[in-house]
């Protein structure tokens, strides 16, 4: 048996030999210079650690010494393994940390296909990046290349189909997919890139058009990686007006009304009722019509409809038959004529509105205008805001005319011609009010501050952070805060807009301006590309509430603009306009039918109630106010519901079945 002594002498020379290998520096590569430039070397001292290793080999792969940054980005990964966002290197200093991807990147640029492919997975699964997910693309593309030899474009399927396609339903729903084994890179509906995070096998999408009335033709495109494209067409006719009533003469006859007209609709008519009693319809979109309906307290109603659900209801007044002379008179009656056939016309029509809203205040986004024109001879030509209706002349036309309103006040204006060229023209007033916790003003209130440029500086993206704002502002889904009201701010504190990229002074900043959150994020330039990583931040708690990367290989203005757009997508995505009901009240916290799928943890909602509003003369409904009564901060998340926090002067009037909505 070996002696105690050599026994304890043989291990602790064995520990001494693991301490002196383990303090050796793994890799030794000395700085490398190109173009007068030094490359491989970090800011501070280098002391063998992951993050060391990490910032060396972005260094050299900068300088495009590939083969000692990949010696770098492979021992930091060794000594540290995950791809993450704010690696935690040493107290509170943090860093993006993406061995796995850079050394993808190196294999693609230097053309080793099958470990760029390795790498890159790898970091996708351990942190999604749109750099990542670019390159994985360019690694499929290039094998795709080496080994395809007849290409084919994608299959592309549209639901509902071709065309064409009647509906009402606003907005206009088109759904559909595009599937192909080489990779579906890019589709495009009516011009406009559905946005996806890379390409894949089978994309499936929805897209929410707004279209008005009339027909549209909606292009759809997709593309795969090796640029073949598919293209199909739908055609959507757009239908949301009630049908067109022409009654041509009414008249008594015994103890009934006897009518005469015509129903004309492009959906084609579905229905015609008279005084309560369903006519028989015919197939087509101009339905000829003769009935009776008998006497009662009040001149009959004609309620027609169309194949969409559209309606129009008219309820009928006594009507001069329109004679073979009057409608002879009616057809010459112009300047050219006057003299062979007596006297011109000179009776214009009249325009009779129904149930107008006159000066009063609606929560619609669109509104029905109804109502008649008639004239003794014929209405030739009828318009609303200048688009014509009328698609059949008659002495006395009723229609159903859906109108889009603009915030605030609005003219609508109603015009009649007849065949003499005798116009009245009718305007009303209505004010489209958007309820309360609608209102742009309710939402998240979002300051953007100048993201931290790195690496190369071009003059592109120091136009970055206005064209973000730009892209924001277009969803109008945050309620930003002015550029004036920061430079004020920035002025009384006397700062300058570069030192509000340190993460402490920008919420310090975004309380001063009354921001719940702020933007900040970096805008990485390599000679590969630009990558911008945006964060958006609650100032209270100084949590990240969500960050969002983009990435491109290309560097101009246009570029930027595409990753500002891409930037404010993905922010609106994780921060959805999504609204619920209250299932419970509980104390201080409320329970919502919010679930994962809609909301995340510390999101804020807003507690409204709705208040319907009625017409003062018909009783119809105009619309619903939503007031808010109270706050909340969602702090927990289950599958198919949620829990929040009432804060700040909430109500204590809170009941189920209110309503929430996203801040």
């Amino acid at each position: 048996m070996m002696p105690i002594h050599k026994t304890l002498l043989i291990f602790m020379s064995i520990v001494l030999t693991i301490i002196l290998v383990g303090c050796q520096p793994a890799v030794q590569n000395p700085p490398q210079q190109r173009n007068g430039k030094i490359y491989g070397v970090t800011e501070g001292s280098f002391r063998h650690r992951w993050w060391n290793y990490y910032e060396r080999g972005l260094s050299f792969a900068e300088g495009r010494f590939y083969d000692e940054a990949l010696a770098d980005l492979a021992e930091a990964a060794r000594r540290r393994d995950k791809d993450q966002r704010m690696a935690r290197t040493y107290g509170m200093h943090f860093v993006d940390y993406f061995p796995h991807r850079e050394m993808g990147v190196i294999h693609y640029l230097t053309g080793d296909l099958a470990p760029a492919r390795q790498e890159l997975k790898r970091s996708l699964a351990q942190h999604p990046t749109a750099k990542a997910q670019f390159y994985l693309d360019r690694v499929r593309r290039a094998a795709l290349k080496r080994s395809v030899r007849d290409p084919r474009p994608p299959v592309l399927t549209l639901d509902p189909g071709d065309g064409p396609i009647w509906t009402r339903d606003d907005p206009v729903r088109l759904t559909g997919s595009a599937e192909d084994e080489h990779f579906v890179a890019s589709v495009a509906i009516a011009g406009r890139s559905v946005f996806m995070e890379g390409a894949r096998k089978r994309v499936a999408f929805e897209k929410a058009l707004t279209l008005d009335g009339g027909e549209h033709v909606v292009r759809v495109t997709a593309k795969n990686l090796l640029d073949e494209t598919a293209e199909r067409e739908v055609v959507f006719r757009v239908d949301r007006d009630g049908p067109l009533v022409s009654i041509e003469s009414m008249r008594r006859s015994g103890n009934a009304w006897s009518v005469t007209g015509s129903v004309y609709d492009p959906a084609g008519v579905a229905s015609i009722e008279l005084g309560g009693r369903l006519l028989p319809v015919p197939p087509g979109v101009d339905v000829p019509f003769s009935a009776s309906a008998p006497m009662g307290n009040g001149p009959p109603e004609l309620r027609t409809r169309d194949r969409l659900g559209n309606e129009t209801v008219a309820l009928l007044e006594t009507i001069r038959p329109l004679s073979k002379t009057a409608r002879l008179s009616a057809a010459l009656a112009s300047d050219r004529f006057i003299s062979l056939f007596g006297p011109k016309d000179e009776d214009a029509p009249v325009i009779e509105l129904k149930d107008w809203p006159e000066g009063k205040t609606v929560y619609l986004d669109k509104i029905y205008v109804s109502g008649r024109a008639m004239d003794s001879n014929a209405v030739l030509k009828l318009l609303v805001n200048n688009r014509p209706i009328l698609r059949k002349e008659g002495q006395s036309v009723f229609f159903n005319h859906l109108a889009a309103l603009k915030e605030g006040e609005n003219t609508i204006a109603v015009e009649a011609r007849d065949a003499a060229g005798n116009v009245t023209r009718e305007t009303a007033t209505v004010v489209r009010q958007v309820p309360e916790a609608l209102q742009l003003e309710e939402r998240l209130r979002v300051s953007v501050f100048p993201f931290q440029r790195k690496g190369e500086v071009s003059p592109w993206s120091l136009a970055y952070q206005n064209q973000l704002v730009e892209a924001l502002m277009d969803r109008n889904r945050f309620k930003l805060i002015e550029r004036n009201r920061l430079d004020l701010i920035l002025k009384e504190q006397k700062l300058s807009m570069t030192g509000l990229v340190d993460r402490a002074t920008a919420i310090r900043m975004g309380k001063l301006l009354a921001a719940q959150c702020v933007l900040v994020g970096d805008i990485i330039e390599t000679h590969t590309g630009i990558e911008i990583v945006g964060r958006m931040i609650d100032v209270e708690t100084a949590e990240i509430l969500s960050s969002k990367d983009v990435y491109d290989e290309v560097k101009d203005f246009e570029a930027t603009h595409v990753l500002a757009d891409g930037m404010a997508i993905k922010f609106h995505q994780d921060f959805p306009l999504v609204s619920g009901i209250v299932l419970l009240k509980k104390g201080n916290q409320i329970f919502t039918d919010l679930g994962a799928d809609k909301i995340a943890l510390k999101h804020r909602l807003l507690v409204y109630r709705e208040e319907p509003v009625f017409h003062p003369i018909s009783g119809k409904k105009m619309g619903a106010d939503a007031v808010i009564i109270g706050n909340a901060v969602v702090n927990l998340v289950d599958a198919d519901m949620s829990k929040a926090e009432l804060v700040g002067e909430a109500s204590g009037d809170i009941e189920k079945l209110d309503r929430v909505i996203t801040q």
